[in-house]
């Protein structure tokens, strides 16, 4: 069988990323479609609000109220092993002994295990830091921008939409600032490989996620010996209804909080700032009223967000909008194309930061609506204040920025500006 599934894999049929492949006869493939993809998701959601998949036996689903139905349904599962293709193409590509199967992360998990987790670690993560961090994250903001004081042309990536969220949320865990850059290659790492079903790069998932297992458990212990003010502490600390999370459980939790408090927020911020240069009405319209950044970034978040899908599981036979949904199929639900239904948005394909009831999902929803939303947020939000007050002038060095490769993530690889 492992014989059998390598072949698979190394013959490519299986070597895409998740939605490289999950629409037949679509053009997903092409390489214009990383830099624009909403075309071809309105192509889709034209023919209907699910969409059949045999490449990957399952279905494609695009409109807002479907996802979001989805979202809520008890019959639909974030564990993507028990989908068993799934479960056997990991369990192989690591020999038998994967520590991503040992290790689920919590956004992996169902309840009442994912109810639990949550409870535990909303506990310690959003009442005891989120809301005191501004001051933090001001202080971040300005080093960065102190590392290219006088240049005249800055890549924002690296400048600061990728060295802000990992500062940040390396200081609240408490990770300490010789061991960051290290861990950040290390979450690049697993993270470039679960985004192939695809033998070789699941097995450097599967050895990166284990070499940031073993790099968090010695942060956790330690912690849990001299707990400290941070996040790890009052994870340690954090008890509900006499419940305690595991050291095992504090090790993924903080994982899990590195790899998508980075990830996630460094894209956002990118994303921001390309479309408000991109659109220089509306750069205009916000150094005029800037108490319009909390609502330009949920419009960032509606019409580019940094995830643009997620991977479920069918528990059991189902009808959904007409469509007959069988027990393990998987279902690909793409918030980046629900956000722009018209049904759910008028005039969806239109950036506008003064838009009214914004509807949008780019966090998820319900019981696995992300942690770490606010804090994405509050970043987000002072890296803008903070940029547009340092810089008079901004303007794009290229109109046709890199983008990163890849579907379920969006982001630019680099966003070089000129500042004055």
């Amino acid at each position: 069988m492992q014989k059998l599934f390598s072949t698979v894999f190394k013959t490519g049929q299986l070597a895409a990323s998740f939605l490289d492949r999950v629409i037949n006869d679509s053009c997903i493939g092409d390489p214009n479609y990383t830099g624009d993809p909403y075309p071809e998701y309105e192509r889709l959601l034209s023919q209907g609000p699910i969409v059949r998949s045999y490449v990957i036996g399952g279905w494609c689903v695009l409109d807002f109220d479907t996802v979001v139905e989805l979202l809520k349904d008890p019959r639909v599962s974030a564990d993507l092993f028990k989908n068993p293709t799934l479960h056997r193409m990991y369990r192989f590509s690591s020999d038998g002994d994967s520590r991503i199967l040992q290790n689920p992360l919590m956004l992996n998990t169902d309840p009442p295990e994912h109810s639990r987790l949550r409870k535990l670690a909303r506990s310690g993560f959003l009442h005891n830091f989120v809301q005191a961090l501004e001051e933090k994250i001001r202080q971040s903001v300005n080093q960065c921008f102190l590392e290219v004081e006088g240049q005249t042309q800055i890549d924002l990536i690296d400048t600061l939409a990728r060295p802000l969220p990992a500062n940040i949320i390396s200081d609240l865990i408490g990770v300490e600032a010789h061991d960051r850059e290290q861990f950040r290659f290390m979450t690049e790492a697993y993270l470039r490989g679960v985004s192939k079903i695809e033998f070789s790069s699941l097995r450097r998932a599967d050895k990166a996620f284990g070499e940031m297992l073993e790099f968090m458990e010695i942060v956790v212990e330690r912690k849990r010996l001299d707990r400290g003010d941070d996040l790890i502490s009052a994870l340690i600390a954090a008890e509900e209804d006499g419940d305690k999370l595991s050291a095992e459980e504090v090790t993924t939790m903080c994982v899990l909080l590195m790899s998508a408090g980075y990830e996630t927020t460094s894209r956002l911020i990118g994303n921001a700032v390309y479309l408000l240069l991109k659109h220089p009405e509306q750069l205009l319209e916000l150094r005029k009223n800037p108490e319009l950044v909390p609502n330009a970034i949920e419009e960032v978040l509606r019409f580019e967000p940094p995830v643009q899908a997620l991977v479920r599981i069918a528990l059991e036979d189902m009808e959904v909008r007409g469509r007959q949904i069988k027990k393990h199929q998987t279902l690909i639900l793409i918030p980046a194309a629900a956000n722009r239904d018209p049904n759910a948005n008028d005039n969806p394909d239109k950036f506008d930061i003064t838009r009214k009831n914004i509807k949008h999902i780019a966090f998820g929803y319900g019981i696995h609506l992300c942690l770490g939303a606010e804090l994405a947020r509050l970043e987000t939000k002072v890296a803008l204040e903070m940029l547009l007050d340092r810089y008079p002038q901004i303007e794009l060095a290229s109109q046709s920025p890199k983008w990163e490769p890849g579907y379920v993530m969006r982001g630019l690889e680099e966003l070089t500006l000129r500042v004055a």
